[in-house]
């Protein structure tokens, strides 16, 4: 135990514990140093709102990244369409870029919804993701 100035983290110790042979799950924190002393001065804001509004934002964030950074990369996804610069006047298995005038989005679109819809047993997605190439060519094709 040790004497602790407001808002500082408190004296504390801990043990280890050898996960290796076991299940073992990462555990996220953050927090916000937010004392007695700051609360009972506290008269224009509710410092423990803000601090919790603060904090569960980081845990949010934090989600987001680890999801994007885990299921949104190359080689994670049995399906990806690329789109091809040229060929496309009646091959079939070819998918022209969008920005092809030859091009025909939505019958793209239609198709790996349909082959998403058998490769999960009957289930119809209702989200896709598209890379951000993908909206910058749509922009331009919008003008």
């Amino acid at each position: 135990m040790q004497k602790r100035a407001d808002g500082a983290e408190s004296a504390g110790g801990g043990f280890n514990v050898d996960w290796s042979n076991g299940y073992n799950a990462d555990v996220w924190a953050y927090h916000t140093d937010l004392g007695p002393q700051a609360r009972a001065n506290s008269t224009q804001v509710d410092l423990d709102r803000s601090a919790t509004m603060l904090v569960s934002n980081k845990a949010l964030l934090k989600r987001e990244v680890l999801f994007l950074s885990t299921f949104f990369k190359t080689s994670v996804w049995t399906t990806q369409v690329v789109g091809a610069t040229s060929g496309g006047g009646g091959v079939a298995g070819v998918n022209l870029t969008w920005k092809d005038d030859s091009a025909k989005p939505i019958k793209q679109i239609k198709a790996a919804v349909r082959s998403q819809q058998v490769a999960a047993s009957g289930y119809k997605p209702n989200k896709a993701t598209f890379s951000p190439d993908l909206w910058i060519c749509s922009a331009s094709i919008r003008t």
